[in-house]
């Protein structure tokens, strides 16, 4: 997903089926907002939320939306995770000129749903791999 959509396997395996379709099931899940993980993104700053730029501090693991305001605990593969070409995480930022009180929280969600997004699919490569050794 890193350069393109999403590609589906096939197995004869049924175990291996069932695999794949249990993280492929999380996934529609995730993708959805019908199971949102622990939250571990913060917006800890007060402020107007008025976005001046996007911009990723990668020693910090934070989102600068301004001066003084950002998303915090952000991991750089998160923030950099990209489907079909974008970087939804800098898409929905800079498609806003404020954040709404319901943008932060829905993009404090989003940073969560990422970070699993990319553990399950390590996890599918991982499954797949071992059918193809």
């Amino acid at each position: 997903m890193k350069y393109d959509y999403p590609r589906i396997p096939f197995t004869n395996d049924k175990n291996i089926f069932d695999r794949l379709q249990k993280l492929g099931g999380e996934l529609i899940d995730l993708h959805l907002l019908k199971k949102v993980p622990q939250i571990s993104a913060g917006y800890p700053e007060k402020g107007e939320h008025k976005i001046s730029y996007c911009k990723y501090n990668e020693e910090e693991k934070r989102i600068y939306i301004n001066e003084k305001q950002y998303f915090e605990n952000v991991k750089k593969e998160v923030y950099h995770y990209s489907i079909g070409g974008y970087k939804p995480i800098e898409k929905y930022i800079k498609a806003r000129e404020i954040l709404t009180l319901s943008d932060i929280k829905h993009l404090i969600k989003v940073v969560s749903i990422i970070e699993r997004t990319i553990l399950a699919q390590r996890e599918i490569k991982e499954v797949w791999l071992s059918t193809v050794w």
